[in-house]
């Protein structure tokens, strides 16, 4: 076993450097980066309703699809735009970003599968 680690450490575990790649086409990629904790609960929150907001998926795109340094390069006033993108791309994309932060029915699943118990 490891040491444990101190405040100091923890605090550093920041997702700055946690990418991945989402490979388009022969040589087009879209960078997409994990979300921090406050990002993940602001982009998650239901909408004043109390529902799911129509525009949840494209809120993932903007706040993780990001340039080779790991800087967005969209905002929420980019949204409307980014509906209008092509429904695939938007599928394929979310599902990426809802695979690296943890997210999303997969991650229910895996969740699932590691706490079943062993069969005897």
């Amino acid at each position: 076993m490891g040491a444990v680690l101190s405040r100091a450490e923890i605090l550093s575990k920041t997702p700055d450097k946690k990418f991945n790649d989402v490979k388009l086409g022969e040589n087009e990629y879209i960078r997409i980066k994990a979300f921090s904790g406050e990002t993940r609960r602001r982009v998650l929150a239901p909408g004043k309703d109390g529902k799911v907001p129509e525009d949840n998926l494209e809120r993932l795109l903007a706040n993780s699809i990001c340039d080779e340094s790991g800087n967005l390069i969209f905002t929420e006033e980019d949204i409307p735009q980014i509906a209008k993108l092509d429904a695939e791309l938007i599928d394929t994309l979310a599902e990426a970003i809802m695979d690296l932060n943890g997210i999303g029915e997969k991650a229910v699943e895996k969740i699932k599968g590691e706490s079943e118990p062993s069969p005897k």
